[in-house]
């Protein structure tokens, strides 16, 4: 499976993520940032499932958070038909930045 694909999933879940972002209280009070990096596999139905945090932001309540929001996520229904059957790996970095 190429790069292009990978980038594809990879910008799907970030759109995903969108519409469930939650930037926990505590952190926002207490002007916390971060980037968090989780990793996943993408089912080929487009179940994501394996959910880790592979590099921490340093703060637990913002890595929790990231992976709460992909949870609800649940599954990419559209990566049926990019992922030809098989599932994909994919590394998100998910960013905490006060505004």
């Amino acid at each position: 499976m190429g790069g292009d694909t990978y980038r594809v999933v990879q910008s799907a879940l970030r759109k995903a993520l969108l519409t469930r972002f939650d930037y926990p209280l505590l952190a926002r009070r207490r002007g916390w940032e971060g980037r968090v990096r989780v990793a996943l596999m993408v089912e080929p139905d487009g179940g994501l499932r394996d959910m880790h945090v592979v590099q921490s932001s340093g703060y637990q309540v913002l890595d929790e958070a990231a992976l709460e929001d992909l949870r609800e996520v649940g599954k990419l229904p559209e990566a049926y038909a990019w992922l030809g059957g098989k599932e994909l790996a994919v590394i998100l970095p998910i960013q905490y930045r006060l505004q």
